[in-house]
């Protein structure tokens, strides 16, 4: 089977930034409603599900700050070129 090499355009790359978003807005959403739900019934956090939640969001904000950082140094190395915008 031969391998296709094709890159996302613009749209298609929006589209799944996009449906990747919801996702993960979708289950931590579902994740703190079930862990307080747990909660109210049983006066006791569930741990593998806030485990997730935590892991979740911890992951998003690490990934977020790095993104930002090398990007942010990429940005100031343009410009040390003479490419100022």
């Amino acid at each position: 089977m031969e391998k296709r090499n094709w890159k996302a355009d613009e749209m298609e790359m929006s589209i799944n930034f996009y449906a990747a978003r919801a996702s993960f807005v979708f289950s931590g959403i579902s994740l703190l409603g079930y862990c307080i739900g747990y909660y109210v019934q049983n006066n006791n956090l569930p741990f593998i599900p806030f485990l997730i939640l935590c892991g979740q969001s911890i992951v998003f904000y690490s990934v977020k700050l790095a993104m930002t950082k090398r990007l942010a140094n990429n940005q100031g190395d343009d410009r040390k070129d003479g490419n100022e915008e």
